[in-house]
């Protein structure tokens, strides 16, 4: 019977997991469809020059880092589900050990996107304060 209830232990603390996962991969897709109609509005200022136009390739590793946690995700829940058709004591046991590196990994790569998406908000925010020309849409 001891068994059973580290069985079902175990089997909810994966399935938190993977909850928690896909709680990312929320946040991932957000900002990644956000940062796009970022680029393809026109509807908001924007720098006037070259240079200031540079800021948007921090989209470019922020969307490197956000896909590499979207595949983490796909990786995190086929263990998952492996893990629920052979529900075996050691089965899960090496399953949570595989899945909390998983998940490790993957917040680490979408804090890193966002660090990115973060360094690019701190300096459009800096030129939209300071700057005194802007393309706006009506130009």
């Amino acid at each position: 019977m001891e068994d059973l209830d580290r069985i079902e232990q175990l089997s909810a603390a994966i399935d938190e997991i993977i909850r928690s996962s896909e709680v990312m991969v929320s946040w991932s897709l957000a900002v990644i469809g956000g940062s796009i109609l970022t680029i393809i509005s026109n509807s908001y200022n924007r720098p006037l020059n070259l240079y200031g136009r540079l800021i948007y390739l921090l989209f470019i590793p922020g969307w490197i880092y956000l896909g590499q946690s979207l595949f983490v995700f796909q990786e995190l829940s086929g263990f998952g589900i492996g893990a629920k058709l052979q529900p075996s004591y050691e089965n899960l046991k090496a399953t949570v050990l595989q899945l909390n590196t998983l998940y490790a990994s993957q917040s680490e790569k979408l804090l890193t996107g966002f660090i990115f998406f973060g360094a690019w908000l701190g300096i459009y925010l800096t030129f939209w304060i300071t700057a005194k020309k802007f393309i706006t849409e009506e130009q």
